[in-house]
């Protein structure tokens, strides 16, 4: 291929580019809100140091969404909702399996979750991503057990001391638009940065105060949303 072809072909490739881009920037594109309600169910466990072994936990939630596209592809969403967490201890020792050890925490908070919404597909179906911070309010607490607390777990009769919890969370998802609003389903993973315990430690002596130098929350969720329309602004 001469130089002249490829300088013709280039060009050619620019054009055809160029005129694609022109196009799609003059698809029309509208700003929309749309608000609605979501529940479905967490897998919950609480990360401690030193390390307690446990599975992921069944658990619940529910709550209101609002969710505004601000720009193609991209948005923003608020949640506020009630999400039931907490953690069950597994005994891996003999001795403590033989005395019919059982141990279980419900922890209850109110949650706000602030994310970026990216998303990609048509004007009936989507695929998204949705990621950003999160902030909770401790409401209640239930423990189960048949423990004694003279016997050494230290989270035993421990009530949550840190009220505010925080952290990130992310996930994806896909949506269905239809008449009547549309039905997503979303996994999301959330791992607390901040502690349900106090973890002071005395520098002085470098001895640890409190028993537990971690004790953050993880959460996977599966959720199921229902969104309408409520206002649509051309862009």
């Amino acid at each position: 291929m001469t130089h002249r072809s490829a300088y013709i072909l280039i060009t050619t490739l620019l054009l055809l580019f160029s005129q694609g881009v022109v196009k799609a920037e003059k698809k029309p594109f509208s700003q929309n809100l749309r608000i609605g309600a979501k529940g479905g169910i967490n897998l919950s466990k609480v990360i401690f140091a030193p390390t307690i072994k446990e599975p992921f936990t069944l658990k619940y939630n529910g709550g209101v969404v609002t969710r505004w596209i601000t720009e193609r592809h991209f948005g923003l969403q608020a949640e506020l909702g009630y999400s039931m967490r907490g953690w069950e201890r597994e005994f891996i020792n003999q001795q403590q399996i033989d005395a019919g050890y059982e141990y279980s925490r419900n922890l209850n908070y109110l949650e706000l979750p602030l994310m970026t919404h990216i998303y990609f597909g048509g004007k009936a179906f989507r695929c998204f991503f949705n990621l950003g911070p999160q902030v909770g309010l401790f409401l209640s607490e239930k423990e189960t057990t048949n423990i004694n607390p003279s016997v050494n777990f230290p989270e035993v009769g421990k009530a949550v001391e840190n009220k505010f919890d925080w952290g990130i969370c992310g996930g994806g998802g896909m949506e269905l638009f239809t008449k009547t609003g549309s039905y997503i389903v979303e996994a999301r993973y959330y791992y607390g940065l901040g502690n349900i315990f106090k973890n002071s430690r005395d520098i002085e002596n470098e001895v640890r105060k409190d028993p537990f130098s971690q004790s953050s929350i993880s959460v996977i969720s599966v959720n199921f949303t229902y969104l309408i329309p409520i206002s649509s602004k051309g862009k």
